[in-house]
């Protein structure tokens, strides 16, 4: 388990993103230098304690201080948009693909998991190349922590499905998800959410008007007006809450709802994410890019420390 949400790799990560983001929007020298040190006078405001989640919170603060800066909140539209573009075009192959494999689900969830590497976050890079690659690997993947043939036999005999999502992109991979889900259970009334406010590249109602994903799913909103990643619960909507709370089967996608999430509320959760943080994968028990489909915290990941922990050390 990862001990203290604020290590001083997870600071420098953060402030580390505006670095990227810098580089990836074309912003100038001067630009950057700001978006650099806000990013430090933010994170530096925090304190090591013993909320891993607070990590996703600290991004949000970060997030929300934007716009005077840059003019925007959501300076990743433009290449979000192009992402979702991208994937949206491979859907009908990807039915297809899909269709006639030998398990069309199993085979559906993989897409998805592997969608979960588009992130504009993580200091490890990214490309559309990257994406391609393994989108044609995806089929002979294997999660190497696999609890996949439990979440489709429990979403088979389910009546209701919350998927909490994450990343641009990816988006078109849950849309045939959710659409291969339904098909092998009609009965199945899936929820789908994503976040209220940018951050980062991760989906808002934006994104999922543009997916159309109302054609398989309902459509919410996290309800969090704070920027955060992942799922703040303390941030959260009812709506939400109740969605979390009332549905037979949950899905989280992504590293940032497992540090919301995990030990955080309600315990009957799939988490299923490619790692690609290195503490992370490390506090999970993985290798980076590993594929996770854990039903629960992998390794006993939780995003607080237990009563009576070693206060020496951050990683066991």
């Amino acid at each position: 388990m990862i001990r203290g949400h604020m290590l001083p790799a997870c600071k420098e990560c953060n402030v580390g993103t505006m670095t990227r983001l810098a580089d990836l929007c074309g912003y100038d020298a001067d630009t950057e230098a700001a978006l650099v040190s806000m990013a430090r006078s933010v994170t530096d405001s925090y304190p090591t304690d013993d909320d891993f989640s607070r990590n996703c919170e600290n991004e949000g603060d970060i997030w929300g201080r934007l716009e005077p800066i840059i003019g925007t909140d959501d300076p990743y539209a433009k290449m979000k948009r192009e992402y979702n573009d991208l994937t949206l075009s491979m859907e009908g192959t990807l039915v297809e693909r899909i269709r006639s494999a030998a398990s069309p689900a199993q085979t559906a969830l993989r897409y998805a998991a592997v969608g979960n590497l588009i992130d504009f976050g993580p200091s490890e890079g990214f490309t559309p190349d990257d994406l391609v690659a393994l989108i044609d690997s995806a089929p002979s993947l294997d999660f190497v922590v696999d609890d996949s043939a439990e979440l489709l036999e429990r979403a088979a005999r389910a009546r209701t499905l919350t998927y909490v999502a994450d990343n641009c992109g990816e988006i078109a991979f849950d849309k045939v998800l959710i659409r291969e889900l339904t098909r092998e259970n009609p009965s199945l009334r899936v929820t789908y959410v994503v976040r209220r406010l940018p951050i980062l590249n991760d989906n808002t109602m934006v994104d999922a008007d543009h997916a159309r994903m109302d054609e398989v799913a309902r459509v919410i909103d996290n309800g969090d007006a704070h920027h955060a990643a992942g799922s703040v619960m303390g941030f959260a909507s009812e709506e939400f809450r109740r969605a979390l709370a009332d549905a037979d089967v949950v899905i989280a996608k992504g590293q940032g709802n497992l540090e919301t999430l995990a030990g955080n509320g309600r315990a009957d959760i799939f988490f299923m994410f490619m790692a690609k943080c290195a503490l992370l994968a490390q506090g999970c028990g993985v290798e980076m890019r590993s594929l996770v489909c854990s039903h629960g915290s992998p390794n006993g990941f939780a995003t607080r420390r237990p009563a009576g922990a070693e206060e020496k050390g951050h990683l066991s």
